[in-house]
């Protein structure tokens, strides 16, 4: 979260700060998709294997 209240309050001014947190939430949110993402195609591929 620091990042974004240093970097876009420098193009927003105090529009940056209030918008920082959104990105943030929108940033933590693709990462954590992502990740469960490729989480379960391993697992899956454990289990299941192709035949």
């Amino acid at each position: 979260m620091l990042p974004t209240l240093y970097i876009l309050p420098l193009f927003f001014d105090l529009d940056g700060v209030w918008a920082s947190l959104p990105t943030v939430n929108r940033l933590s949110a693709s990462i954590t998709y992502a990740t469960l993402y490729w989480y379960h195609r391993s697992i899956k591929s454990r289990h299941y294997p192709k035949h």
